[in-house]
């Protein structure tokens, strides 16, 4: 005895009727979403794993080290005193003996000045007293 088989053409597949009646077929809307379901879980699945990985950092050995502090700052400084400094004669400055900023005290020489027509003028003064006498 032959049994005659029947086979139900679905636009995905060829199932027997049994099949198709025990299960929905591809293409009816309960059975795409249930797919679309389990692909969005599938997904965030993914996304939730690739989140989760530890970052890997860069590592350096511990050492002892002193803290250093930089600030810049725009501004003026100003001193809290000023000094006026002056000379009895006025010449070409031809040392400095101090630099800018270092302390000085009273007495210190903080420049000297080209006395060279000083000396020529004092050199002309004695021949002219040397005269006289």
């Amino acid at each position: 005895m032959l049994s005659e088989v029947r086979y139900v053409f679905n636009s995905h597949s060829l199932r027997s009727p049994r099949a198709t009646s025990a299960m929905p077929a591809f293409g009816s809307p309960r059975s795409r979403r249930v797919l679309l379901a389990v692909a969005v879980l599938l997904v965030a699945a993914v996304v939730v794993s690739i989140a989760r990985r530890p970052q890997r950092l860069a590592s350096v050995a511990l050492e002892r080290r002193d803290v250093v502090s930089t600030l810049a700052v725009v501004g003026r400084v100003r001193a809290p005193s000023r000094a006026q400094l002056g000379a009895s004669v006025s010449g070409a400055v031809m040392d400095v003996h101090v630099r800018e900023g270092q302390r000085v005290d009273a007495g210190d020489v903080v420049i000297t000045l080209d006395d060279r027509e000083a000396r020529a003028l004092v050199r002309q003064a004695e021949a002219s007293l040397a005269e006289v006498r």
